[in-house]
């Protein structure tokens, strides 16, 4: 994620203990699920599971390995996880310059909200 999402340190390391503190807890549960290629990460996706509802987390692929149906496994099987725990609704907060929307819709997704942020050149 940090590598996809060019996050350097400090905040590279933040975000990993971030993510390494959520999956340590009970509830509710954060899992993360990473393909490998010759000893590295190049897919990943999070899921966050509470109260039925699972919802998509970082889910991201390097640039030159996206379009390889990566992100589409680790989600079938982060899905799977998931059900086994009881989920029956699943959602993603999609980046509107993301590719992720193709392998969410493959899933039956459908767009239910959309919004558009703004920055003023004065924050």
């Amino acid at each position: 994620v940090c590598r996809v999402f060019d996050l350097k340190s400090p905040s590279k390391e933040l975000y990993y203990q971030s993510l390494l503190a959520d999956s340590q807890k009970s509830h509710p549960l954060m899992s993360h699920w990473m393909a490998k290629k010759e000893g590295k990460i190049v897919s990943c996706v999070s899921i966050l599971v509470k109260d039925g509802i699972v919802s998509f987390w970082n889910g991201a692929t390097i640039p030159e390995l996206r379009r390889h149906g990566l992100s589409l496994i680790l989600r079938r099987l982060a899905l799977e996880e998931a059900m086994e725990r009881g989920c029956r609704i699943g959602t993603s907060y999609l980046m509107s310059e993301g590719l992720a929307f193709g392998v969410c819709s493959k899933f039956g997704y459908t767009t239910k909200w959309r919004f558009n942020p703004f920055i003023s050149p004065n924050s």
